[in-house]
């Protein structure tokens, strides 16, 4: 009976991993820049994609501090092999003014549909360019 049941296990294991398509490269995340996570609290992470097939990808936050902040948002978009997907429009740093205790969504939508993974890169507004790739990751 032992031989049976172990034998069922082996074969279903078997045939799920001869079915699991492979997988893209995880690299959906949040990065947030120097003292970012200090003021700004995530609520969500919501995302889908267009009627036209394309990711669409944002980050719902909210300003704990009782003064007005400014941060810079993108998206960067990778392909299915996890490179990077260079020069999209949707790629490029945005300021936002985010007031006292109020929640915004910062989203962005992928201009082409080889963007299948993304990470969203959150960083106060006056950190120079030079450290924009200094942060945490969430």
């Amino acid at each position: 009976m032992k031989k049976i049941m172990l034998a069922c296990v082996i074969t279903t294991v078997l045939l799920t991993g001869c079915q699991a398509q492979p997988a893209a490269p995880e690299t959906s995340q949040l990065m947030l820049g120097p003292g970012v996570s200090q003021y700004i609290s995530v609520d969500a992470q919501p995302g889908g994609i267009t009627d036209g097939g394309l990711l669409r990808q944002g980050v719902r936050v909210h300003n704990r501090s009782h003064s007005t902040r400014k941060v810079r948002f993108r998206v960067v978009w990778f392909d299915h092999a996890g490179f990077e997907l260079a020069g999209l429009s949707s790629s490029r740093w945005a300021i936002h003014t985010l007031r006292p205790g109020e929640p915004v969504t910062l989203s962005r939508i992928a201009t082409t549909p080889k963007a299948i993974n993304y990470r969203i890169d959150l960083f106060p507004a006056q950190v120079s360019q030079a450290s924009s790739t200094e942060g945490s990751m969430k």
